[in-house]
């Protein structure tokens, strides 16, 4: 479901997401993706990074790092994942109401 919001809100395709590309196109959602699911799941980097096809951990530690440098310099990369983030936890409840 996160992943799915991402790609629509950056409009790519799932797979790109998981493209081993440096095209902002691409590693942008990448990184959010990544944050996300260390944030809004509490996934272990170790999983994130085995789920990206990181070589290590730290690749995916280094990934947030870096989507943290822009969203202080970004107040439209914020609102977009603030967003994100708000659909999400939407989402999550109303398929727990149903």
């Amino acid at each position: 479901l996160l992943i799915n919001l991402v790609a629509d809100e950056f409009e790519v395709d799932v797979a790109d997401i998981y493209v081993q590309k440096r095209a902002i196109r691409y590693s942008l959602p990448r990184m959010v993706a990544v944050s996300l699911l260390r944030t809004c799941l509490k996934m272990s980097w170790w999983t994130i990074a085995t789920h990206f096809g990181y070589k290590t951990h730290s690749s995916a530690l280094l990934n947030t790092a870096n989507l943290d440098k822009k969203i202080q310099k970004d107040d439209d990369l914020k609102d977009t994942i603030t967003s994100i983030i708000q659909r999400y936890n939407k989402e999550k409840n109303d398929e727990q109401q149903n």
